[in-house]
């Protein structure tokens, strides 16, 4: 399995974590951000040695609340930290770690995650949008990061979306972050009198009942939709996702999406998928290893683990498949990554977890079953058995009945006779000889 360690570096708090190729967070750390950059500088050090401690990684990312110069790996400044100008993170970190190291801003980070991992896998074109104490975004093209000439792409909080509207942080009039941020809710609070010294206490006023809070979150609806609306009609997005504090307030999406549309070309806003983040609070650490992932392109990850000299260790299963209590065969898969073709359900292990578990796991996301009389039959190890390289796989027996259908990890999945079996790759057909001759199948 390929990892890498992600650093979210906020204004208030830092998390430190290693994330693997299927966006899984296998070990994490965090502590409040320090003021003394030098303090901070050996805290992540430390962090960064502790959850990768044993382990193999293929990179450091370092997603930052700030603006960054990427090129060189500095990090300009951090809102709310007076100590921190141009800190030199990447060259810092690179003295005590002989990995390569990204650095970019937070929202350019998480924007990857969405679309690597989370509510916007997938899609080929994606806006994310943080609503917060400011406002801001990151934009995804063809599932590559848009950074336009300057860098600075993504500023959708300093849109003008009234020009007589509040002031701004940044100094100008009526910009997005106005309506949508934290100010603009407990502003649209204290007009209506509501008592609630934080957003979340309007947003659970407002979904017990109360009316004026409930006009506090239509209101804000009203502007988000409106921004949505230029978002859509600028990007044409298969996806927009939410992410932070005020994008929790769900009551407001039914409201935004129909304002949206009403100010879109009509196939632009009735095709674009409006929702909120599947990745929650761990968005920056996995985004910042996103960093690490996004210079692997679309290669396989068999591929970058030969690049980079991993053996790997895979779990495999022979499904005996039963309806009615009668044996109807072998369950196969068809793979959606090179080495094309089928194979037993399987795949890699993933760190602190058991061989039943992985192999559990594995056979749910290809396969949707639930697997019962889960036992190992035998452990394969030969560097030519595997086309991708030398891998050591332990098959599993198990039996299973139900409704079959190829989950997020398979293109299809098929029923076989193991007497009248297809060729599979990976060697799988020694397998189920093995297992012929054993008399176990």
């Amino acid at each position: 399995m390929v990892e890498a360690v992600g650093i979210d570096v906020g204004g208030s708090k830092t998390v430190v974590a290693l994330v693997n190729t299927h966006g899984q967070i296998l070990k994490s750390m965090k502590f409040p951000t320090p003021h003394n950059k030098e303090k901070f500088l050996k805290k992540v050090v430390n962090a960064i040695e502790d959850v990768s401690y044993g382990r193999e990684i293929s990179g450091i990312g370092a997603g930052i609340a700030g603006p960054v110069d990427r090129d060189n790996g500095i990090v300009l400044e951090v809102p709310n930290i007076k100590g921190w100008k141009n800190v030199k993170l990447k060259a810092v970190l690179q003295k005590h770690f002989k990995v390569p190291i990204y650095i970019d801003n937070d929202l350019n980070a998480m924007a990857l995650a969405e679309n690597y991992f989370g509510a916007g896998r997938n899609s080929k074109s994606l806006i994310l949008i943080s609503l917060s104490s400011g406002v801001g975004g990151g934009i995804m093209i063809d599932r590559q990061p848009y950074y336009s000439s300057d860098g600075i792409a993504g500023e959708i909080g300093h849109v003008t979306l009234d020009e007589r509207g509040p002031k701004c942080g940044c100094g100008k009039r009526g910009c997005i972050e106005t309506f949508l941020n934290r100010k603009a809710i407990m502003r649209r609070a204290k007009k209506y009198k509501l008592r609630g010294k934080t957003p979340l206490d309007i947003y659970n006023l407002a979904i017990k009942g109360n009316k004026k809070a409930k006009k506090v979150f239509d209101e804000t609806a009203h502007y988000l939709g409106i921004a949505l609306a230029n978002i859509v009609n600028i990007f044409n997005p298969d996806t927009i996702v939410l992410v932070g504090g005020i994008a929790n307030a769900d009551i407001m999406y039914p409201k935004a999406k129909r304002e949206m549309k009403k100010r879109t070309f009509s196939k632009a806003g009735k095709n674009v998928r409006v929702v909120h983040t599947k990745l929650t609070d761990d968005v920056g650490a996995i985004g910042a290893a996103s960093l690490v992932f996004k210079t692997f392109g679309d290669k396989s990850e068999a591929y970058i683990l030969r690049k980079i000299k991993r053996p790997f260790i895979t779990v495999d299963c022979i499904i005996k498949y039963y309806k009615n209590r009668k044996f109807q065969g072998i369950v196969i898969v068809e793979r959606k990554n090179p080495p094309f073709g089928w194979a037993l359900p399987g795949g890699f292990m993933n760190y602190n977890e058991t061989m039943e578990e992985a192999v559990a796991r594995e056979i749910k996301e290809e396969t949707s079953l639930k697997v019962k009389n889960l036992m190992q039959f035998h452990t394969y190890s030969a560097p030519g058995r595997d086309p991708r390289m030398h891998t050591t796989a332990t098959v599993f027996i198990a039996e299973a009945s139900g409704r079959l259908k190829s989950g997020d990890d398979a293109k299809d999945v098929a029923i076989i006779h193991p007497k009248k079996m297809i060729r599979l790759v990976f060697d799988h057909n020694k397998i189920i000889r093995d297992a012929l001759k054993a008399g176990i199948i």
